[in-house]
């Protein structure tokens, strides 16, 4: 294969694929959603006071933090060390998840290499991990499932490499990073661990003497996932016993409601509690949940905050079913342990009871179901080049994802950024942008919002270093407080009782009742449908200048928020009911 034998154009492809990783990172997504923000902000407290954004620090917060999303503690405490040298914002954290998505996109290609050793498979593998839309949208958002799949994928490398128990050991730390990485990724682990244990004991000569390091393997990481939870148990305020809620089989009282009007709507019978129960109706949440994970329409259509595009491309749907379908007939060792791990992957999806998701829930399905398709293209390729010249074929396979890759950037950074621009906060960066102008003009400014602690925490990220780490050295955010403040800026929950012309008010939409008793001001609009996010009333920063009443058209130069000048920012993002 002389594509592959050319090395510079491998080289080259890669590289350009990398490099797009970074464009616009400093604009798109166009916000930072609360979970990002806490993972952020515990590196930086972690770094300056080895505690997490609510003030606990390790070895405890394995088990227990009192951060409002329950955050693991891996990821802000491997990422904490940069930013001794980096200054937190936007484009740093963010690039920094890119960093870590290529990084996992060669440690992909070292599993596809670890099973299939033919080179086609593994490049190509890389290549479609790169060009993935799934993979691409985990680049740029700062969460913990891209830490628990790099962790896990390296996990099972090292147990699938020629049998030493240094290997085996390596595993387990890994399996164990990547445990601590991400809540959603304890349920999976273990029922990983013996796929991949299963699958080394039933593929080597030697099984005997290799039996039991693979128990013993087995064995610790179940314990491990044991200790955190009897310690969720025992310990008051602990993840576990926080987020318990969340798993449907220790929440079944969710669905006595439901139970009890079925059972009043059903003709009488003795077996009603057999029939009619919360048991089962938990079981009928997994099974639901478990299937429309697998949902093509979801995986290759409309994927959850992709919207109009699928996690993988359409034409993608005839390359898997055609790699699951050869992998099973040419390599049935190998499609068991694929398929196996593909099966367990939407666990914590299946078991979850706050909305379905499975962009992190279900994260290690992504590069399961690239392998199917990787293995789906090779024997396309292998069985179509027999027919036609083996560059055209290339050709039409590059074109073809050319040209996907093309409209799901478009998707991604035309569309996208104003679809869901709730979903990422973007109100809060605007905010603080404003906040950088008003704050030298007003005396005093009060935000009255839905959920302070969640409003601080964010427009404490959008602060200068130096600002940043003022405001965190105070502590505010190891507390429950309803009040919050930076500087001159004070944040509340409670509506303010007397108006004062001299101070900035500013109201979130979801406290509008307490815009009653003061007079109208200007808006931060919704981008989407124009409706109000914040009102601003008593704004001085924007007052000489001409405001429009609606934002449109929206400008790529708009999302280049931290570098606008005020009559800039006022003009493309505060609207006045005046104009």
């Amino acid at each position: 294969m002389n594509f592959i034998k050319n090395n510079y154009l491998m080289i080259f492809i890669f590289s350009l694929l990398i490099l797009l990783r970074f464009i616009w990172t400093d604009r798109f997504p166009p916000g930072m959603q609360y979970d990002e923000i806490e993972y952020s902000l515990s590196g930086k407290t972690f770094q300056m006071m080895g505690t997490d954004l609510s003030g606990v620090g390790f070895p405890e917060s394995l088990i227990t933090t009192r951060t409002l999303g329950k955050i693991s503690p891996v990821p802000y405490m491997i990422l904490s060390p940069f930013w001794n040298i980096l200054d937190l914002n936007i484009t740093t954290y963010r690039s920094l998840y890119v960093f870590l998505n290529i990084i996992t996109a060669f440690v992909f290609m070292m599993l596809l290499h670890q099973l299939f050793k033919e080179k086609f498979i593994i490049y190509s593998g890389g290549l479609l991990f790169l060009l993935n839309p799934w993979s691409f949208f985990l680049s740029r958002h700062g969460m913990d499932g891209s830490f628990a799949l790099i962790f896990y994928l390296l996990g099972t490398i090292f147990l699938l490499k020629n049998y030493s128990k240094k290997n085996i050991i390596i595993s387990f730390l890994f399996l164990i990073l990547g445990i601590f990485s991400y809540h959603g990724a304890k349920l999976p682990v273990i029922p990983l661990v013996t796929i991949v244990s299963l699958y080394k004991i039933f593929t080597e000569k030697k099984r005997g003497k290799q039996l039991v390091p693979y128990i013993i393997l087995v064995t610790l990481v179940t314990a491990t996932v044991a200790a955190f939870v009897f310690g969720g148990i025992f310990l008051s305020q602990s993840i576990l016993d926080t987020r318990s809620h969340e798993f449907v089989f220790t929440n079944t009282d969710q669905f006595s409601g439901e139970v009890n009007s079925i059972r009043t709507a059903s003709i009488n019978s003795p077996i009603h509690n057999l029939t009619i129960n919360k048991v089962i109706f938990a079981m009928q949440y997994f099974i639901g949940n478990y299937l429309h994970s697998f949902d093509p329409i979801l995986l290759f259509l409309y994927a959850e905050v992709l919207e109009f595009h699928g996690f993988f491309y359409i034409f993608e749907a005839a390359l898997l079913v055609t790699g699951f379908v050869m992998l099973f007939y040419k390599k049935q060792n190998i499609f068991w342990l694929i398929t196996g791990l593909a099966a367990i992957a939407p666990i914590s999806t299946a078991t979850s009871m706050s909305g379905f998701s499975i962009i992190n829930r279900a994260i290690f399905l992504l590069p399961m179901l690239i392998i199917y398709i990787s293995y789906g293209l090779y024997i396309l390729y292998e069985t179509a080049k027999k027919f036609i010249s083996a560059k055209i074929l290339l050709s039409i396979i590059v074109l073809a994802y050319l040209g996907a890759f093309i409209f799901f950037q478009y998707t991604y950074f035309f569309i996208l950024p104003i679809q869901i621009n709730m979903h990422y906060q973007t109100n809060t960066r605007i905010l603080a942008k404003y906040l950088s102008f008003e704050k030298k003009l007003s005396p005093k400014i009060i935000i009255v919002a839905d959920k302070p602690q969640v409003l601080f925490s964010g427009l404490v990220f959008y602060l200068t270093r130096e600002e940043q780490e003022k405001i965190l050295k105070q502590k505010q955010t190891f507390k429950k407080n309803l009040e919050f403040t930076i500087d001159n800026i004070l944040i509340r929950y409670e509506c303010v009782s007397q108006f004062n012309p001299e101070y900035t008010y500013i109201v979130d939409h979801n406290r509008d009742i307490c815009t009653k008793k003061i007079p109208a001001g200007d808006y931060i609009l919704n981008q989407k449908d124009a409706a109000t996010d914040l009102f601003i009333i008593g704004g001085k920063a924007c007052q000489e200048y001409k405001l429009n009443r609606w934002r449109y058209p929206h400008l790529l130069s708009d999302f280049n928020v931290e570098s606008m000048d005020t009559e800039q920012f006022c003009k493309r993002w505060i609207a006045s009911p005046d104009q």
